[in-house]
């Protein structure tokens, strides 16, 4: 059968029905059932029997359509028949050549991924061990304060001590000079008077040196102490700025990597919207896998959130 249909949609030449014949019948139909009053078994009757015919009408209507789709139908297949080999060995070849494509692209991140890993570890050796070198200056320069004020500390008491005991000889002296004079030998109280001044001279030269030489301990360890401080210092700078070498990424050209989730554990799911239930919308009910439940348990199916239900149709006669 050879079928022309012009811009409009219309059929040229004529149709194998007439498309207001059709629409007239279909519209006389829809005024008689809406027109019903179903309000006994009598009436009830009627309207079965005319639903008979309507679905009978409907199947002649199919008919006829199938009669004049069929051709254009079978040309269609013809059609994709004829360019689906090629198209389908040409998105083979394509589902290949991306296959590798994705393979080698995937070692390739791996690689480089395990050099940047290299690095960052070689750079965290580099850090931890100009931290640990920071870290053993500061336990230093802590030990060489200890020993400043150890030292200071001794060296303040031996100077008291030092003080002490020149203040009790001289005034040993003076008593034993003035117990001569008394006794009118006033020779041997002079004698004991310049012991006495000689005494306090050795004294302060005495504590001259010990002060210079607990000066010059000072100073040593002052040196000593600013020394430690700015090798810590530059271990402290050298472990802040190290820094690991970024790997170039890989060519890639035309490889894409949209993010996309996916359920690793239903029921860890379930637990998670039910207590966070603005992600509901995260899982979908099975209708197909409750209509079969439904189906088989009927009202005794008892499932939280879920009802068994009937719903009624009306299933008129086959039409033949």
């Amino acid at each position: 059968m050879s079928i022309t249909i012009d811009n409009n949609g219309e059929f040229v030449g004529g149709a194998p029905a007439s498309r207001e014949d059709m629409q007239k019948k279909s519209d006389g139909m829809m005024t008689v059932a809406e027109s019903y009053v179903i309000d006994s078994p009598e009436m009830r009757a009627y309207a079965y029997a005319d639903l008979t015919a309507y679905k009978r009408a409907k199947k002649e209507i199919e008919e006829k359509r199938a009669s004049i789709t069929a051709p254009l139908t079978a040309a269609h297949k013809a059609v994709m028949n004829l360019f689906r080999s090629p198209i389908e060995r040409i998105d083979a070849a394509v589902s290949v050549i991306e296959g590798k494509l994705l393979c080698y692209d995937a070692a390739e991140r791996k690689k480089a991924q395990a050099e940047q890993e290299r690095l960052q570890a070689e750079a965290r050796k580099v850090r931890e061990k100009a931290e640990a070198e920071a870290k053993q200056e500061r336990d230093r320069i802590a030990a060489i304060e200890l020993a400043a004020r150890q030292a200071a500390e001794l060296a303040a008491r031996q100077a008291k001590e030092r003080e002490g005991a020149a203040l009790a000889e001289q005034e040993r002296l003076r008593i034993v000079a003035a117990n001569a004079a008394r006794e009118g030998d006033l020779e041997e109280s002079r004698a004991i008077e310049e012991l006495a001044r000689q005494k306090r001279i050795q004294d302060d030269e005495d504590a001259r040196i010990a002060s210079e030489k607990e000066a010059e301990k000072a100073r040593a360890l002052q040196a000593e102490l600013d020394l430690a401080e700015q090798v810590a210092a530059a271990k402290a700078h050298e472990a802040a700025v190290v820094t690991t070498t970024t790997v170039a990424a890989p060519d890639t050209k035309g490889s894409r990597a949209p993010w996309k989730g996916k359920c690793t554990n239903k029921m860890a799911l379930i637990k998670f919207i039910a207590n966070n239930p603005a992600f509901e919308n995260l899982i979908e009910v099975n209708a197909s896998a409750l209509n079969a439940l439904a189906k088989a348990q009927k009202q005794a199916m008892a499932v939280d959130g879920c009802t068994a239900y009937q719903e009624h149709s009306i299933a008129a006669g086959r039409a033949s």
